[in-house]
């Protein structure tokens, strides 16, 4: 397994401010994971520890500069009740990541505390809930916990890793190649409560795999839900990971995400990131390249309307050498909402020959939206290419008009360039059924807006 600590680059403070945001009513007995009989998770005492010596993050923190926790009621969260959830996901119709295989779909989240929730795949794959792996699994717990994420990477960071009480495990031996896809989706239904999630993907050398990663919840329920999650992918020497993630949360979940995932020698990772719900979201997603010759290509899509408020940021860390990355954003904004992206390639002083690219593009289709774009670049290798863009502006006027000579209504022809422009990224994820899928819920989420 690699062992190289990454140099996270993260921008100071800009000031001091004095600490306004109300806190959670959780205690220390709770850790392991919380409330629910459950073994501890690793270092989870020691998480919640650096926890409460931490302060919440304010505007004076740089990454979070242009998003305000400050008005968020953190003591009104309570931990998950086994017997509260509300329906079946699956029944759902909201749920994207649709598949046939039932049987390779592990659901969590509400479904807590109950039998084991391992789902079969054989060759010895492990892919189950957070319970089983901890009381089962511990040494391969062992192996990724904290290795990726850590408690030192900021206050809900801290607060997964002491009191994480939901969560799965996907781990595939060396040389295991899973042909088939599998499904985890992360459902909430609780009002009032706080997910705490800790999900581990462990690869080992040349391995393969698929996961389809979805998180939602309940639109029968009005009141606010708090999500939190340490999301920790380790793919080691020439192993492959297919990874699509999708938030689709309902317009009352607040969610806080720290996602690591860590490259080894000529492993490779082809990620989706989706982020179409929620209320609010902070999302740190980190690619460590750790060894020579890693590859990384990550296409994401964002479509925000309402008030919504999603803050995106993205690193690229290069940290060997003959690495590559290659991260194409595309967003487009309705309403009054508001969305940022932050994305950085660093450069270690080792990283020499690396090949980085980061882009990311706004499309604004109302005048009350507003998107901030900051792209960056800190490069200590001198044998690099790297480069970066970002765009923000409007429909084109110009594209519009054609359609409409061709017959087209005005509002028609405004939602098929808005699709046309997704094209790129969508186009980008191997499964041609979840592209569908998603293309088929970015109508519906237009159909909506537009009448």
């Amino acid at each position: 397994m690699t062992d190289i600590s990454p140099r996270v680059v993260r921008k100071k403070k800009r000031g001091k401010q004095p600490q306004t945001v109300s806190n959670f009513t959780f205690t220390p007995d709770q850790t392991g994971p919380a409330g629910r009989n459950l073994p501890k998770m690793p270092g989870s005492q020691e998480a919640w520890e650096i926890y409460a010596k931490t302060p919440f993050p304010t505007r004076k923190d740089e990454p979070w500069r242009r998003t305000d926790i400050s008005n968020i009621q953190f003591e009104q969260y309570t931990l998950p009740d086994k017997n509260n959830h509300k329906r079946n996901p699956l029944s759902y119709q909201g749920i994207i990541t649709r598949t046939d295989n039932l049987d390779r779909t592990l659901v969590f989240g509400d479904h807590i505390d109950g039998e084991s929730l391992e789902i079969p795949i054989g060759q010895g794959v492990i892919f189950t809930d957070l319970k089983t792996a901890l009381e089962q699994y511990p040494q391969i717990v062992e192996k990724i916990s904290g290795k990726a994420v850590s408690a030192q990477d900021g206050k809900f960071a801290a607060l997964n890793a002491a009191l994480a009480n939901t969560g799965f495990l996907l781990y595939v031996p060396r040389g295991v190649v899973l042909a088939d896809p599998l499904k985890a989706l992360l459902w909430l239904s609780q009002p009032k409560t706080a997910f705490i999630s800790h999900v581990m993907v462990y690869l080992e050398e040349n391995s393969q795999a698929t996961l389809f990663y979805e998180l939602a919840s309940d639109e029968d329920v009005s009141e606010e839900i708090f999500h939190s999650v340490n999301f920790e992918v380790m793919v080691e020497k020439n192993a492959s990971l297919h990874l699509v993630e999708l938030q689709n949360f309902e317009d009352n979940v607040i969610n806080f995400t720290h996602e690591r995932l860590r490259i080894a020698e000529n492993g490779s990772l082809d990620m989706f990131f989706g982020a179409f719900g929620s209320k609010l979201t902070k999302s740190f997603l980190d690619v460590d390249l750790a060894g020579a010759g890693a590859n990384a290509v990550i296409n994401g899509a964002y479509l925000s309307d309402g008030e919504q408020h999603l803050d995106l940021d993205t690193q690229q860390n290069h940290l060997a050498p003959h690495t590559t990355s290659a991260l194409k954003f595309k967003g487009a904004l309705l309403g009054k909402s508001r969305t940022v992206w932050q994305g950085m390639v660093y450069v270690a002083p080792d990283g020499q020959k690396t090949d980085g690219y980061q882009t990311n593009n706004n499309l604004i289709l109302s005048r009350l939206a507003r998107a901030d774009s900051i792209p960056g670049l800190e490069i200590l290798a001198d044998d690099v290419r790297c480069s970066h863009g970002a765009t923000v502006g409007k429909i084109d006027e110009d594209q519009v008009f054609y359609l409409l000579s061709r017959g087209i209504p005005h509002k028609e022809a405004e939602k098929l360039l808005i699709e046309g422009y997704f094209n790129p990224v969508l186009s980008n994820i191997a499964s041609k059924p979840l592209r569908e899928q998603i293309s088929t819920w970015i109508q519906k989420k237009l159909e909506s807006y537009y009448g």
